[in-house]
């Protein structure tokens, strides 16, 4: 049982979030050469979790999805000393906004003992983390999923490429057989996020002299919801940008399937 992968995460399905779907394509391109165990811990009740904390003393490799998911490998970290251990810690976004002293100070020391692998999923969260953590080091990868772009899609980019060629002025652009641009958002309604500004983006479009029109669907829920509601309302967007609250795996395909830009 030497040598075992485990995935330590809050919770376990791919609709769930974007940490949860980043967490589930990583689990399944992992699992294409071993097998890895899944800690879920939001979802096991104590002795369960105590279980995990004796079970993991078997494992060699520790992705975390969360850096606080490390109060759940203090056996294995004590393994740690005498023989190797790859921790691997994904950092996603909130967590790395709200790290408090106490977590920064925490990480600090078991850094210099252990040299965990970060992996930050956008260059924003890197650049966040290292001012906290300054002595590490940060990988950048950006989240992706086993999607394949058909060749019906490719076909379709490539004709609307010559869109983007920024050498012209887009008020006065002239596309061939293009009478709609479809743009879609996938994120949670939250104020990173900055929904705001794409949704004032096309508000300035919607006044240029365009050939074709430019139409919004945003994916995801939040506590933002209710001001980009009013936002598209007072900018009378209703007609060109659509909320589309939360959707499942296969809809959200869908939604990339039918989009130009994303």
């Amino acid at each position: 049982m030497s040598g075992e992968t485990y995935l330590l995460i809050q919770r376990w399905g791919k609709d769930l979030g974007g940490v949860e779907s980043w967490g589930y394509s990583i689990k399944s391109l992992l699992e294409k050469r071993n097998p890895v165990h899944l800690f879920a811990f939001r979802e096991y009740g104590a002795f369960k979790k105590l279980w995990f904390c004796f079970r993991m003393l078997s494992g060699k490799r520790f992705v975390l999805m969360d850096y606080r998911m490390i109060v759940f490998l203090p056996l294995v970290l004590i393994k740690g000393l005498f023989k190797n251990i790859d921790i691997f810690i994904i950092l996603h976004g909130d967590e790395v906004l709200k790290m408090s002293f106490f977590h920064r100070a925490v990480l600090n020391l078991l850094y210099r003992l252990y040299k965990f692998t970060f992996i930050a999923n956008s260059n924003y969260t890197a650049k966040v983390f290292k001012k906290k953590m300054k002595s590490a080091e940060v990988l950048v990868v950006h989240p992706f999923d086993n999607y394949k772009l058909y060749n019906s899609n490719l076909k379709k980019v490539t004709q609307k490429k010559n869109l983007f060629n920024t050498g012209r002025d887009v008020s006065s652009y002239q596309v061939s057989n293009l009478d709609v641009l479809n743009i879609c958002i996938i994120a949670r309604l939250v104020k990173r996020k900055n929904h705001e500004n794409i949704i004032r983006a096309i508000s300035l479009l919607s006044h240029m002299r365009l050939t074709f029109t430019v139409n919004l669907k945003i994916a995801g829920d939040g506590p933002e919801r209710q001001n980009i509601e009013n936002l598209i309302h007072d900018l009378g967007l209703r007609s060109q940008i659509e909320l589309l609250g939360k959707i499942t795996e296969e809809q959200k395909r869908a939604l990339l399937d039918t989009s130009d830009l994303f």
